[in-house]
């Protein structure tokens, strides 16, 4: 036996067993072997073999026979662990799926806003769960997923299949939020006709209307030119009732300075009037206390007592008028 071949052969048979060792032992992840990396190295090693043909033919047949021992369970390790992922991801994706669907319907039966919030959270927690691994889910579910073995990654196509679920409820999130906007648009657009209509005739009860008005637009969806064409005409609505108000406001102090200016007008007439009742008063009781006989004394003091009357009944009205002036001077801020 050539000596020099068989050095060369060891050498070769020794780098081929460390090869075959090396793809036997690494190539491992936390839960699974790395399958790529290791079939990567197997056909350098095939590579390998063809180039060491120092190797004896012995030596060949049983380096050879067991790397394609180790490549075959590997294989067979691999095919198992792809239907473990397959199964493990099918789990995940029904979990995910119902996800999806409860924010659908969430969507699609939305009456409210807030409906639609509730749609929107939902869909936000499946963007979590979609991701490789456990976010989104309890940690009690990630720790006997983890314990099992279950790395928590979807397949292409089960991801693919409930990406184009999410889309279909983020679109069903989308048109129903659509319809609510007109719906409310809708009822916001009589909402401010019923304002503008105020407006004209009873301004104080309009920015009342107008104020709720406001609350409601907070509440309900409207897009954005819905929400600008509701709110020029709710501020259209508010500058008139303004403007009546200024308008009527102004009526009012006219109307009561004209009150005003009768009350002092007639008030000034009744003292006149008092006066000059006072005036008869005074020549009366000369008269009585200068009759010649009780009889024409007593028709004296009839007529005493009847102007004596006049007197407090003016009075008495005039200081109804001094009350009613007072309270308009109030209210008009004399």
């Amino acid at each position: 036996m050539d000596p020099a071949r068989a050095e060369e052969s060891r050498r070769q048979v020794d780098r081929l067993e460390s090869e075959i060792e090396s793809l036997r032992s690494g190539h491992k992840g936390m839960y699974e072997r790395r399958y790529a990396e290791f079939f990567a190295h197997a056909k350098t090693i095939s590579e390998l073999f063809k180039s060491s043909r120092a190797v004896f033919h012995g030596e060949r047949e049983r380096l050879w026979a067991e790397f394609q021992a180790l490549c075959n369970e590997v294989r067979q390790e691999s095919d198992r662990a792809r239907e473990a992922r397959i199964s493990n991801s099918r789990v995940k994706r029904s979990v995910i799926e119902s996800d999806i669907r409860e924010a659908y319907y969430w969507a699609k039966g939305a009456n409210h806003v807030s409906d639609l919030q509730e749609a929107e959270r939902r869909l936000q927690l499946v963007n979590e769960r979609l991701k490789d691994g456990w976010g989104g889910f309890t940690g009690t579910t990630e720790f006997f997923e983890s314990i099992a073995g279950n790395d928590g990654k979807l397949t292409r196509e089960d991801r693919d299949f409930l990406w184009e679920k999410w889309r279909e409820a983020k679109d069903e999130i989308r048109n129903r939020r659509a319809w609510l906007c007109e719906l409310h648009f809708d009822h916001m657009r009589g909402v401010a006709g019923e304002c503008l209509n105020l407006a004209h005739s009873d301004p104080r009860a309009a920015k009342e209307r107008i104020k709720r008005a406001n609350q409601e637009m907070k509440q309900h969806p409207l897009d954005r030119d819905q929400y600008a064409h509701i709110r020029e005409n709710l501020d259209e609505a508010w500058n008139l009732a303004s403007q009546t108000a200024t308008s009527r406001h102004q009526e009012w102090r006219e109307r009561m300075e004209d009150h005003v200016e009768r009350w002092l007008d007639l008030h000034r007439k009744n003292e006149s009037v008092i006066a000059s009742l006072e005036e008869q008063v005074e020549r009366c009781e000369e008269m009585e206390s200068g009759a010649r006989s009780s009889e024409f004394a007593d028709r004296v003091r009839v007529w005493i007592e009847e102007k004596l009357d006049k007197i407090r009944d003016i009075r008495r009205t005039n200081e109804e008028l001094e009350e009613r002036i007072e309270s308009a001077k109030g209210k008009l801020g004399r």
